[in-house]
């Protein structure tokens, strides 16, 4: 299955929850799981895994590891088995060493296009809006200064 079979919200959605497992935000039996729920099939999930350059995705589909004769390694050994129907065991098509790639690192922030929570330049705070039945919850980010400057907007919703 390839990429193309995602649609943008799922791949926005998808590299986000990818994002916050790189983060330590949330584990990666996690990240998989909501995955799967945002892009509907493992084939799907490993098509957004190997275009995003999970380093890790290739380590997961291995077939068997165990530590060699007179290790003393305690390290876990994993190894497929039959699946329930029976049939012969098969592995997943483990990623080119060329599609790994690490994350972009930056210093001070999180992500290459954010902004660091103490920069001088930048002034944010929390916002409620009500709702029909509800307080929307939000968040406005702004430069300080030059308020009379007529500047682009940018409205992101999750959902």
């Amino acid at each position: 299955m390839a990429i193309e079979s995602v649609n943008d919200i799922q791949r926005y959605l998808g590299e986000e929850t990818i994002e916050n497992h790189r983060h330590g935000s949330i584990s990666r039996r996690e990240m998989v799981t909501r995955l799967v729920a945002i892009c509907g099939s493992a084939a799907a999930v490993t098509a957004l895994l190997a275009a995003c350059g999970d380093d890790g995705a290739a380590s997961t589909s291995t077939a068997s590891t165990s530590p060699s004769v007179g290790s003393s390694s305690t390290s876990p050994t994993t190894t497929l088995s039959a699946p329930a129907t029976g049939g012969p065991a098969t592995t997943a098509p483990t990623a080119s060493p060329g599609l790994a790639t690490s994350p972009p690192t930056t210093k001070g922030s999180g992500a290459v296009l954010s902004v660091a929570v103490d920069d001088p330049a930048v002034k944010g705070d929390d916002v409620t809006f009500p709702g029909t039945g509800v307080t929307v919850l939000g968040y406005i980010a702004r430069p300080v200064g030059g308020a009379s400057v007529k500047r682009p907007g940018v409205v992101v919703i999750h959902e």
